[in-house]
């Protein structure tokens, strides 16, 4: 018997599957999971030289090839409960038998979370590296869906295969609905009544106790999910279709010419046209059992002018009413299911009533902000997602995983306003700080101007909040305005204004030098505006309405999307008791908009 030490793990799912080891006279072993029960874990494990063990990380050589070459000099059984702890190896005298070994086409260095399926398949899109942030993002996104979820019916594995011993409804922690009829034991989360470790008093914060995680509801795999929307008064028919996976136990030929058991993929794919009158079931065919449940219902439009008269509020429901597999429960389920509806005319949007209603400050904004961001359907037990084309909507889908596409924003220079630090670090006197200042009011001014203009053509509550936001700004103008005229009266202040310049730009140049070589450090135009605003209540904290205190640090910044105002992108910053908006542009489709102030 042989005492190893775990070093790495190599792959984690819901606990180490593959890691490396070494022994007590520095020998390199691998050590694979090959079945798991009651808390304890048993591992293959070969011994492998560095050399191979080397290529092996680099992605050059396949997992079941190594580990089959290995244990042509012997292999070992290890049953472990804690990899912190030493643990021994046992010997084997017999073959390794085939079914120990993991399936073809685990490469570590080229994986992702898209190779946990064993399947044999190209890695050359994965082992590449991202362009930019937004490949990144990308990836993360797509591998979050595969690992939580799995394939769709577009993806390379939409017809992959699992190990045998491992349930899909392991594998995957969402996307799939269990038979209506399945049994209380079979329909729950059973990691939900596992007992937790008591937090020592010592350790941790006082909400992790072990009574506030016990009394959460007990977690149900759903039986169905569905999209609501709604459709104009000509509206008559929709097509639906329905995608999903089914996993069955097969077995497939190993690369020995044995056969290897494994759960197969079968990506599903059905269209189901339905009349959008009443309630009506529909059968899914080729599902074994799968309903389509379509409500409709006439919408009272009275008082909400955003919608057309006429239109109807319409439900779409995939129901899974097989009969529960008693032997192999997940070969009754449906897996990564998918709603995609087309509909013959572009759908109307759903109009947020909530924000009409709203009774907290932050709310109205938030409605002023979004009210040309509508939503065109909601999802239940799963989020909506839709495409827009020419500004209209005529495809929804389901979607497991929700996301939003967040506009960037970038800031500009002010016509004639001086935003350099060493510039301001050097004026000579008050006269120069208020001509290198004053254009900041002027423009922030003119723009309140325009905006006092806008807030007129909203109605009702919108009208009121957009007024409050223009008054709001105008008091922000003079907060900074009188600002200025500290600057320009007081020797003090300005002495203290430049040395706060010179230092915060020393600073900069001596932590990036490469980035102010070509050009000098220099304020967003918003920073500015937030000092300026709080000036005065530093040097004369009897101002009523100014805080007596700044901390720069804390200085939060809240970015709000386009809205019909014609703000490209807004954003607030919280200084004193009042709010300065600041000057960005946002580009879109590679192209600059006007600036927003």
């Amino acid at each position: 018997m042989t005492t190893i030490h775990h070093v790495a793990t190599l792959f984690e799912y819901d606990g180490p599957q593959l890691f490396e080891a070494r022994d007590d006279q520095g020998g390199c072993y691998l050590a694979l999971m090959v079945d798991a029960e009651d808390g304890l874990a048993r591992h293959l494990v070969v011994e492998v030289t560095p050399e191979r063990l080397a290529q092996f990380h680099d992605g050059g050589l396949d997992l079941r090839a190594l580990i089959d070459e290995a244990a042509q000099a012997g292999w070992y059984l290890a049953d472990t409960s804690n990899l912190q702890d030493p643990f021994v190896i046992e010997r084997q005298t017999d073959p390794l038998p085939n079914g120990l070994l993991p399936d073809e086409g685990f490469v570590v260095g080229a994986s992702t979370a898209e190779d946990k399926t064993g399947d044999t398949h190209s890695h050359a899109d994965r082992s590449s590296r991202p362009v930019d942030s937004e490949d990144v993002r990308d990836r993360l996104v797509r591998a979050l869906r595969l690992d939580l979820i799995g394939p769709d019916a577009r993806h390379e594995l939409a017809a992959e295969r699992l190990p045998e011993y491992v349930r899909p409804s392991n594998w995957y922690l969402t996307g799939f609905l269990i038979p209506t009829g399945s049994p209380e034991g079979a329909s729950a989360d059973a990691d939900e009544d596992d007992e937790v470790e008591v937090v020592p008093e010592a350790v941790g914060l006082e909400e992790e106790s072990v009574e506030e995680r016990r009394s959460a509801k007990k977690a149900y795999f759903p039986s169905s999910i569905g999209l609501s929307f709604l459709v104009r008064k000509e509206t008559s028919t929709a097509s639906v279709t329905l995608r999903w996976g089914d996993y069955e136990r097969s077995e497939v030929q190993g690369a020995d010419g044995k056969p290897l058991k494994v759960w197969q993929r079968t990506p599903m794919e059905r269209v189901v046209d339905v009349a959008l009158a009443g309630s009506k079931q529909y059968d899914v065919p080729d599902s074994r059992g799968l309903k389509l449940n379509v409500a409709v219902r006439s919408v009272d439009t009275r008082g909400l002018a955003e919608i057309p008269a006429g239109s109807r509020s319409v439900s779409v429901f995939v129901v899974n009413q097989r009969a529960p597999n008693e032997k192999d429960a997940d070969a009754s389920y449906v897996f990564q299911a998918e709603i995609e509806v087309r509909a013959e005319h572009p759908v109307v949007a759903r109009p947020d009533p909530r924000g009409a209603r709203a009774l907290a400050w932050d709310d109205q904004v938030a409605d002023l902000h979004y009210a040309d961001t509508p939503e065109y359907a909601t999802g239940h037990g799963v989020s909506a997602d839709w495409e827009l084309v020419d500004g209209g909507c005529r495809v929804l889908r389901s979607t497991w995983i929700p996301s939003a596409t967040v506009e960037s924003t970038e800031t500009v220079s002010v016509a004639g306003a001086e935003l350099g630090m060493e510039a301001l670090g050097e004026l000579p006197d008050g006269s120069a700080a208020s001509a290198a200042l004053q254009p900041l009011v002027k423009e922030y001014r003119d723009w309140i101007k325009d905006k006092s203009t806008d807030a007129s053509t909203f109605n009702g509550e919108r009208r009121e909040t957009a007024f409050e936001l223009v008054r709001r700004a105008g008091h922000a103008a003079d907060r900074m305005e009188h600002g200025i005229a500290v600057l320009a009266e007081d020797q003090d202040a300005l002495d203290a204004f430049r040395v706060a310049n010179r230092a915060v730009a020393f600073a900069l140049r001596q932590r990036l030098p490469e980035e102010f070589d070509d050009e000098p450090p220099s304020w967003r135009a918003f920073q500015l505006a937030f000092f300026l605003l709080n000036l005065p209540g530093i040097v004369d904290r009897a101002i009523p309405g100014v805080r007596s205190w700044i901390s720069f640090s804390s200085l939060r910044v809240a970015a709000r999307p386009r809205h019909t105002w014609d703000w490209p992108r807004s954003l607030w910053c919280s200084g004193g008791s009042g709010a300065v908006c600041c000057w960005v542009t946002h580009r879109r489709a590679g192209q600059a908009v006007p600036a927003s102030r």
